[in-house]
C-alpha cells in the first residue's frame, strides 16, 4: 500500500502536467485535442508507471500457490525493496518489463479519460450562463463518468499487462511474449478472462476519478486566480511614488 500512497501524486501530477503541456499548443475548443493531449500524457506518465505497477505486482502476488509457515522468508520486504533487487537482477529491461502493454493501455486510455471529462463537462454546463464555471458537483459526476469510460475501454489490456508483468523475476508462469499471454489465456479461460475483477475496478474508478478530477480543476483555478491577483497588484507596486 505504501507505493501507491507515495506515488499517486507524482503520476497525477505527471499526467496532468504532459496534459496541460500540450493542450496548450492546441485549440483547447476541439474535442480531438483533449484526445491527443490525454493520449502524449498517457505515453509520458507510462514511463514512470511501468516500473511502479511491476514492484508492486511482484510484491502482492509473492508466495502464492506456496506452502507457507514460520520459517518462510519473502522475497521482497516491500515495493522498493522489489524494485531494487529487480533492478539489480535483471537491469534496466527487468523494471520495464511490460511496457509496451503499459504503452497499449495508457496512450487510448488516458485520450479517452480526457475527452470525456472535457465532454461532460461541456454537456453538464450547456444551460449555464455565459463565462460560469463548472460546479463541484458536475467536476466530481464528470470525473467519475470519464474513469468508468476509460477503465471499461482499457481493462482487457491492463489484464493482459498485469499477467505479463508477474513473470518477470518470480516463481510464477511467464510468458515469452505479448502475443503469447493474449493467446494462452484466451485458450485457457476464454473470453472472461478479460473482464476479471471489473466490477471491483469500476466501483473503485468512479470515486477516485470524480476526486482526482475535482481536485485538480479546482487547484488549477485557484493557481490561475491567484496569479491573476498577483498580476493586478505587481504594477501598482512597482510604480513610482
Amino acid at each position: 500500500m505504501a507505493t501507491p500512497v507515495i506515488t499517486v501524486a507524482c503520476l497525477a501530477s505527471v499526467l496532468f502536467g504532459s496534459h496541460g503541456f500540450l493542450l496548450r499548443r492546441l485549440d483547447e475548443e476541439k474535442l480531438s485535442s483533449h484526445f491527443l493531449a490525454g493520449s502524449f500524457a498517457g505515453a509520458i506518465q507510462s514511463l514512470l508507471a511501468c516500473p511502479i505497477e511491476i514492484s508492486k505486482i511482484q510484491v502482492q502476488l509473492q508466495g502464492i500457490g506456496q506452502r507457507k509457515d514460520a520459517s518462510t522468508k519473502q522475497k521482497y520486504a516491500g515495493s522498493i525493496d522489489a524494485f531494487v533487487k529487480i533492478l539489480r537482477a535483471e537491469g534496466v529491461r527487468g523494471i520495464y518489463r511490460g511496457l509496451g502493454l503499459t504503452l497499449i493501455r495508457d496512450i487510448p486510455g488516458f485520450g479517452i479519460y480526457f475527452t470525456v471529462f472535457e465532454a461532460s463537462c461541456r454537456t453538464l454546463s450547456k444551460d449555464a450562463p455565459p463565462g460560469q464555471e463548472v460546479g463541484v458537483g458536475s467536476l466530481l459526476l464528470a470525473g467519475g463518468v470519464s474513469g468508468l469510460v476509460n477503465w471499461f475501454s482499457t481493462y482487457p489490456n491492463d489484464v493482459m499487462k498485469t499477467r505479463f508483468q508477474r513473470g518477470g523475476g518470480s516463481e510464477r508462469e511467464s510468458y515469452t511474449s505479448y502475443r503469447e499471454v493474449y493467446r494462452r489465456s484466451y485458450q485457457q479461460e476464454g473470453l472472461r478472462v478479460f473482464s476479471k475483477g471489473l466490477g471491483v475496478t469500476l466501483v473503485r474508478a468512479f470515486p477516485t476519478c470524480a476526486a482526482i478530477f475535482a481536485t485538480a480543476t479546482l487547484t488549477k483555478r485557484l493557481i490561475r486566480r491567484e496569479n491573476q491577483n498577483f498580476e493586478e497588484v505587481t504594477p501598482a507596486a512597482n510604480s513610482p511614488r
